[in-house]
């Protein structure tokens, strides 16, 4: 028999972590229509396949989040920019060992290419490796979704692999993933 690692808590940023520009909050029941609208927006569902697609299902997921953080799946935290207090998008740190993390990211359409994910990960990444103590941060994409890929390399995350016929969809299909890392010091 193979015994499972007690994962501890992830801690909540505090203060919650901004740039000035870019905001990462803790989700809120406010939320749900941004949560609905990434459910709808086509790039994002090209890219991730597990968010929720109605009210009851987003509240559900927005429920879920706090049990995932106390049992160290994961800490899923709001993307907000200075002055307004609307999600524009989500990012998580999840796969959490010892020493290792990855992190994921959606933007909605309005959000993007105004380097608000680019501070989303810059900020996430950094309190990751300062407070955690996270050694390996790993980001999985796909190879078609160019925009997240420069963005990893504009942060210093550095192409370590490609996963070949790796992750399999909720349609079926066997997908590639390329394989991001970050180590502490090379953030930028």
């Amino acid at each position: 028999m193979v015994a499972l690692r007690a994962r501890k808590p992830v801690p909540w940023p505090d203060p919650d972590l901004t740039d000035g520009t870019v905001h990462l909050r803790r989700w809120e029941s406010a939320d749900l229509p941004a949560l609905r609208a990434a459910a709808k927006d086509p790039e994002i569902q090209r890219f991730r396949y597990s968010l929720p697609t109605t009210d009851e299902e987003a509240r559900r997921w927005l429920a879920g989040l706090e049990p995932d953080r106390r049992s160290g799946e994961r800490l899923e935290l709001a993307i907000t920019v200075a002055g307004n207090r609307d999600a524009s998008g989500s990012i998580s740190l999840t796969d959490i060992e010892p020493g290792t993390a990855m992190i994921r990211y959606w933007l909605l359409p309005e959000a993007r290419g105004r380097g608000t994910a680019t501070g989303a990960l810059r900020l996430l990444a950094g309190w990751a490796v300062e407070a955690l103590a996270i050694a390996h941060i790993v980001l999985l994409i796909e190879p078609d979704n160019e925009s997240s890929w420069r963005l990893a390399e504009r942060c210093g995350f550095a192409r370590e692999a490609r996963l070949r016929s790796y992750f399999k969809t909720g349609a079926g299909d066997r997908r590639d993933l390329l394989v991001y890392g970050l180590l502490p010091g090379e953030l930028r």
